[in-house]
């Protein structure tokens, strides 16, 4: 991770940050566990909604919700 920081003569300098192993590993674990969580949890909405009988304005809603959600958690999720 880069920081770039002004200083007093205007000039910028980038400050490189190093995360320990340990941090990398508890950080991807958490942002793979909340993506499973969040895909997989909406994805049953999705699923669930579309397959259902009932066709009122709460369930159109909550449908196009799980669908944002969904989508929004797919493209969300930093890759790096």
């Amino acid at each position: 991770m880069l920081a770039k920081v002004p200083n007093r003569t205007g000039r910028i300098r980038i400050f490189h940050f190093r995360f320990s192993f340990v941090f990398q590993i508890v950080l991807i674990s958490l942002y793979s566990v909340t993506a499973m969580f969040a895909l997989s949890g909406n994805l049953l909405v999705i699923i669930v909604l579309s397959c259902s009988k009932v066709r009122n304005e709460l369930a159109k809603y909550l449908l196009n919700l799980g669908v944002a959600d969904f989508l929004f958690a797919m493209f969300s999720v930093p890759f790096r």
